[in-house]
């Protein structure tokens, strides 16, 4: 009876101070309601640092992150998106410097574009790319757009 109470409250958007009536074989009961705080998911993005190699390991997004922020000391330094698993969307928040992105390995693929030992995609400063990824494994492929400072979303572009 308890849970049901709570269900209901929370369904309702009832609050700690309000009383609940149920009606329980034929008789009227007052209930007063449990207090419930209210709990929410926020995701603090990884920090990164854009490099010049894959190797560098402040430039690799782990794998199951679910956003990043970028610090990069110049536009051709790089972040690496982790293999990707069907379904992955990661949020690479770039402030600051622009910087570029790649995939972990050289036979996958951003946008329809494998992205060879020379082809990454750029990321302006001021935005927000969003990577979805769609095929797994050695030939996978992410799907990256960008939202701009001013809140319009544009294709993500294609790695040159």
């Amino acid at each position: 009876m308890k849970k049901l109470l709570i269900l209901l409250m929370i369904c309702a958007g009832l609050f700690a101070s309000d009383t609940f009536r149920v009606i329980r074989s034929g008789t009227l009961v007052k209930t007063e309601l449990p207090q419930i705080t209210s709990t929410y998911l926020a995701y603090t993005p990884e920090a990164i640092t854009a490099g010049t190699s894959v190797l560098s390991p402040n430039a690799l997004i782990s794998a199951g992150t679910i956003s990043v922020i970028v610090t990069s000391a110049g536009a051709n330094n790089f972040v690496v998106l982790p293999s990707p698993i069907v379904g992955q969307k990661i949020d690479i928040i770039v402030p600051s410097t622009g910087c570029e992105i790649r995939p972990l390995l050289q036979t996958q693929f951003i946008n329809a574009t494998e992205c060879t030992a020379s082809k990454e995609l750029a990321v302006p400063a001021g935005s927000i790319m969003r990577a979805n990824a769609v095929v797994a494994g050695t030939a996978g492929k992410w799907i990256i757009s960008q939202l701009d400072d001013d809140g319009t979303t544009d294709a993500g572009g294609t790695p040159d």
